[in-house]
Parts: structure tokens; sequence; C-alpha cells
């Protein structure tokens, strides 16, 4: 949480992701195999990860998965995610 509330607090934006149980596409920046290993072993396919930013600091995440098979979550859903997380904070 430190590094995300540095990068934030530095004007970064705490914007949210989308993961898959397949991990990201061959060429995409890194994940996080936890949360990949995690989806799998809970029968999703897909999950937006949205941190909740109080203050400048991480406070929680919104979070939201769907199962294996179903459409996965785009673009559209994390930016949808990032303005929930923010009116939640």
């Amino acid at each position: 949480a430190e590094f995300l509330h540095e990068r934030w607090a530095s004007g970064g934006e705490p914007d949210a992701w989308v993961e898959t149980a397949e991990g990201p596409a061959e060429g995409q920046p890194g994940y996080c195999h936890q949360r990949v290993a995690a989806l799998r072993r809970r029968g999703r396919g897909s999950c937006v990860v949205a941190p909740i930013v109080l203050h400048g600091r991480a406070w929680g995440e919104l979070y939201v998965a769907r199962s294996a098979g179903a459409s996965f979550f785009g673009r559209a859903d994390a930016d949808f995610a990032t303005v929930l997380a923010a009116v939640v904070a």
C-alpha cells in the first residue's frame, strides 16, 4: 500500500484495472500472480479492482468478479469502477 500511496501522492491517479484468470495478453504489462491464482481457485474468469483512496492514502478496494465462462470485464467497466471508488471515498 505504501508504494501505491507514494505513486498517488505524487500525482498519479488510482485507476481501476482488470485481471483475468488467463493472465495478461502477450506484450501487456505485468500483473498480480496471486490475484490471478485466486481467480482460478474460485472459478472466476475476470475481476475489476478499484482502489479506494481517502486523503491520499489507500483505504481499501472495490472488487467485482465474474464467473469463468462469462464475458471478461473491459476498460469501460474499469473506468466505471474508478468513478464508484471515488464516490465511496
